[in-house]
């Protein structure tokens, strides 16, 4: 399945970018640095197209909850590399303004 940036926002983009950047962030972490709470729903939305994996791991802070931590998948990567390949301008020469 190829993505597109139609197909990519740029909250998506953003925290696929993220992940690829950090090792293995927990959810809570991107959401801390993405800060807005609709980052779970994009996260939901990423592991279901495959481009993110998820996996609880246990806190490694005694008598904290387990912690939901994801990591990009290959498609992940694909689609994030296709994404800035599209944001990129054009290497043909454009018309300057006088």
């Amino acid at each position: 399945m190829k993505e597109s940036v139609a197909q990519l926002s740029a909250q998506q983009a953003e925290i696929l970018t993220l992940i690829a950047e950090l090792d293995t962030p927990h959810v809570y972490e991107l959401k801390r640095r993405v800060g807005v709470r609709s980052v779970y729903t994009s996260i939901m939305s990423l592991q279901a197209r495959g481009l993110i994996s998820a996996r609880w791991e246990d806190s490694p802070h005694d008598g904290r909850p387990p912690r939901k931590v994801v990591q990009l998948t290959a498609e992940g990567m694909r689609a994030l590399n296709s994404y800035k390949a599209e944001l990129k301008p054009s290497s043909s020469p454009g018309i300057v303004p006088a």
